[in-house]
């Protein structure tokens, strides 16, 4: 049977060294006929092996099971908390939340290790909330590694201060991940009043020049328009004429100041950061898209152009610049009529 064994011994004790030394033959077959070999099958004596007792293997193997499974078993478990270590206890963060300006560079939280707590690779990283990394922050992960004598580490996190927009305060948080509650701290992100302040400046002049850039092409077209009158002769009440003169004096003198207010807004503009002032563009400009006001629209995106161009280039074309804002009013537009009904 499979769970037990015979086995034979030489009985030639006078004169063969396996019997000597009690060496033991192991066969298969206990009824068979089996003689002392030795190790190579020459040195052995000759003489008839006799049975010597049997051995039952069911508790070697079973013992040699249960070792296996044992060791088996060990072994899983301890690749198990290699692959999936228990949460470490007794390491938190030493303030719940930080808060810092936006135009701050780099913020540092400390992680703290309690005294009695064991050595730990303590891992981190951080998440979204309102604040969205990449644009408000830099993303960051990575392990702290606290040795026997180590009882504080420092994460260090850059925020990006160039945004421009009026968001008010923004958050993200750093999670301590095999920490045994999982321990976060927040950052509040406060954006700092010169960004509003910016902001706000930008709107104002923007819209401020969208009115003027509209002042513009209408006196430029009221000046057109009432010079082609008085050149051709078709007013010809003297009274009349002159009315339309003092008209077209009062027109030019309105260009003149506004083609002044128009550079003097481009140097204001200037002076600002250029995303604050895009920023103003988009906005403004959007809203003229939702109330429907086309030729402002218009005006407003060609002195866009035109700042733009006055950025590159550093000089105040006004006179080309003015032709262009001209054309945004059509020839039909109806400024004023006269009492003859003609368009003025």
């Amino acid at each position: 049977m499979w769970g037990s064994r015979t086995r034979y011994q030489c009985n030639n004790v006078n004169e063969c060294k396996y019997a000597y030394s009690d060496h033991i033959y192991w066969h298969a077959d206990p009824e068979g006929q089996f003689f002392c070999t030795g190790n190579d099958g020459t040195d052995g004596c000759g003489h008839k092996l006799i049975a010597s007792g049997t051995i039952n293997r069911v508790p070697v193997l079973l013992a040699s099971v249960i070792l296996l499974i044992a060791g088996l078993g060990y072994v899983g478990f301890n690749y198990y908390l290699y692959i999936n270590p228990p949460p470490s206890n007794g390491y938190t963060f030493i303030e719940k939340t930080t808060h810092i300006e936006e135009n701050s560079t780099v913020v540092s939280i400390s992680v703290i290790r309690n005294p009695d707590s064991q050595p730990a690779k303590i891992n981190y990283f951080t998440k979204d909330r309102t604040a969205v990394a990449g644009q408000d922050y830099i993303a960051e992960e990575g392990v702290l590694d606290f040795t026997l004598d180590v009882f504080e580490k420092t994460i260090k996190i850059t925020i990006l201060p160039d945004k421009l927009y009026s968001e008010g305060t923004e958050d993200f948080v750093i999670v301590l991940s095999n920490t045994l509650n999982k321990e976060q701290h927040i950052i509040f992100i406060n954006e700092p009043q010169q960004n509003s302040e910016v902001i706000t400046s930008a709107q104002t002049l923007v819209r401020n020049l969208s009115t003027v850039a509209m002042d513009v092409a209408a006196y430029k077209k009221r000046i057109e328009v009432i010079s082609e009158l008085l050149q051709e002769g078709v007013i010809q009440d003297r009274a009349l004429f002159l009315e339309y003169q003092r008209t077209q004096e009062q027109n030019e003198t309105n260009l003149r100041r506004s083609r002044e207010r128009y550079m003097e807004i481009f140097r204001d503009l200037k002076s600002l950061p250029f995303a604050a002032v895009q920023i103003a563009f988009d906005q403004w400009l959007a809203s003229l898209t939702r109330r429907e006001y086309t030729q402002q629209h218009d005006a407003t995106s060609l002195a866009e152009k035109q700042f733009q161009q006055f950025l590159s280039n550093n000089i105040m074309e006004m006179d080309l610049w003015s032709s262009e804002l001209e054309k945004v009013i059509p020839d039909i537009d109806l400024l004023f009529e006269d009492e003859s009904g003609h368009s003025i």
